[in-house]
């Protein structure tokens, strides 16, 4: 039975229409509440170590995601010291209108994954959410070029004409793998354009390269080493210990006796540019497969600097699956 829900997607059109740029009313005002509420919140405390490591000009700021609102902790505090933020937000975030709304004034940048495209044009055809088998049939069609499994949705799938998240899809012209790979492009581009617009005014570019929210770090997806080749920036790891514990289930509030939240601004990091050839680009497919090597090696090291930044307990644990959010829920 069909779930005819209205969910809130980022499309093209409300993609371009994104000012990534923070609102003073509203970022100050966040900062001000987040800071407020944990002070006044009893059996708390929380320090920053190693701000001398944090350079004023713009630079990619590698984090651990322990909590969903773990950006708080280094983006209020740090706001009153001068330094301004750009987060790279998964597009799932933007699915309740609230949310959306305030994501979308205080400097933010809505990413679509190859996952969130799948996922997202899946239930724009169907009106329903696809399964986990589904799933993992078309992202390694789509990753691979592994053969779709019989079925008439399959067949839907690949020859419908359709909007696709305002993209486009005609199935007399291109392929279903080809279309994916082609929003893809099209939504990292502009992502890439609008964060862009805040380097260009000073701001520091925030990703979480570990991609899902963990309670202990994972291991990192190239994104970040991609980001820093594209925009020329260099890498300064963050890892902040004890966000999982400080607040209140999923929500922003600060819990009471939570201990001590502490974020510790680590070293910088740079790419060395020639391990990838001149004309490399960043988050294209082809390229991505062909130095994931490369990509991998750098991102061990960002993880790696960013593993040493926390506390025992929330370092990486290889033998263990550790994400809060697994198969289809990173994404959608």
């Amino acid at each position: 039975m069909k779930n005819n829900k209205t969910k809130h997607m980022v499309d093209f059109q409300s993609l371009n229409r994104t000012d990534p740029i923070a609102r003073d009313f509203w970022a100050y005002g966040a900062a001000s509440i987040a800071m407020t509420w944990m002070k006044a919140t009893p059996g708390n405390e929380y320090v920053i170590e190693g701000l001398e490591n944090l350079p004023r000009e713009p630079a990619i700021v590698a984090m651990n995601h322990s909590h969903m609102f773990d950006f708080l902790a280094l983006r209020a505090p740090l706001l009153f010291k001068g330094h301004t933020f750009v987060s790279w937000v998964k597009a799932r975030n933007y699915r309740s209108p609230a949310m959306a709304a305030f994501l979308a004034r205080t400097g933010n940048v809505p990413i679509c994954s190859r996952g969130y495209i799948i996922a997202a044009d899946y239930f724009e055809l169907f009106g329903e959410r696809m399964g986990e088998d589904e799933y993992r049939s078309l992202r390694d069609h789509v990753d691979t070029g592994v053969e779709l499994p019989p079925g008439k949705r399959y067949d839907i799938i690949q020859s419908r004409a359709r909007p696709m998240l305002g993209w486009g899809f005609n199935a007399s012209g291109m392929t279903y793998r080809d279309a994916i790979q082609g929003v893809y492009a099209g939504f990292m581009q502009t992502s890439m354009r609008l964060t862009r617009q805040g380097i260009n005014r000073g701001d520091k570019v925030h990703i979480y390269p570990q991609g899902t929210v963990a309670s202990r770090l994972t291991r990192g997806r190239p994104g970040v080493i991609q980001a820093a080749l594209a925009f020329g920036l260099p890498i300064v790891t963050v890892g902040v210990s004890g966000a999982r514990e400080g607040y209140v289930a999923t929500t922003p509030r600060p819990r009471r006796n939570a201990g001590k939240i502490v974020v510790r601004i680590g070293e910088t990091l740079h790419v060395d540019r020639s391990d990838f050839p001149s004309d490399f680009k960043p988050f294209d497919h082809a390229h991505e497969r062909l130095y994931d090597d490369a990509l991998m090696r750098h991102t061990d090291r960002v993880m790696g600097s960013l593993n040493a930044l926390l506390d025992e307990d929330e370092r990486l644990d290889p033998t263990e699956d550790v994400a809060l959010k697994k198969g289809l829920k990173r994404f959608f």
